[in-house]
């Protein structure tokens, strides 16, 4: 996802069929992207399934915060916002809506991503199906309770017009990304830059 595509993470995958030494080739494809990087290559008999890990741990680390922020009342704020961290917690966006209102399956966005093909992202989040223009025929009722919804993406996909949908998406946690997406493109960033955000 986009957190991991900005991240430095390690995570533990296994492949069917794929012996270690085609895997160590890999790498030398010159559409390898360099960041990526593998070890502890092993054989098993034993498949990865849902649930055989024990759980997520993150480690975050705050980069590019401005010389204030280390110390004086800009650290005093990050400290506030630590301690607000510890007794609230925080907005967890996994689950159906880390891509959007839509019926679009997470490795299809996934792929996406990683080709680079950030228009198609943005188009999978806001409803098209397939990534192409045309709004996802499911999508009024994957949000019946809001059909401003499907009428912004439904707008955006036919005109492309960023700002319009932006005024016609509700102001609703459900579709913070939709809106973020959709006004990040008003601003005329691009679809890359949009997403970053």
């Amino acid at each position: 996802g986009t957190k991991d595509r900005c991240a430095a993470t390690v995570q533990l995958v296994s492949c069917i069929g794929l012996r270690p030494e085609t895997l160590l080739r890999a790498p030398l494809d010159l559409r390898w992207d360099p960041s990526i990087r593998f070890s502890d290559l092993e054989v098993s008999q034993d498949v990865l399934a849902l649930g055989d890990l024990s759980g997520n741990r993150f480690e975050v680390v705050l980069r590019g915060l401005p010389a204030g922020f280390c110390h004086g009342p800009g650290l005093t704020e990050v400290e506030r916002s630590l301690v607000a961290l510890k007794e609230r917690g925080f907005v967890n966006y996994f689950g159906t809506q880390r891509f959007g209102t839509q019926k679009i399956h997470a490795f299809q966005v996934g792929c996406a991503l990683l080709t680079k093909n950030f228009d198609k992202v943005i188009a999978l989040i806001l409803g098209q199906e397939g990534g192409d223009a045309s709004p996802s025929p499911s999508a009024s009722t994957n949000y019946s309770e809001n059909d401003n919804v499907f009428a912004a993406q439904a707008l955006f996909a036919a005109t492309g017009d960023a700002s319009r949908a932006l005024e016609m998406m509700p102001r609703a946690p459900s579709v913070f990304l939709e809106r973020t997406l959709l006004g990040a493109l008003a601003e005329g960033l691009t679809a890359s830059e949009a997403l970053e955000r």
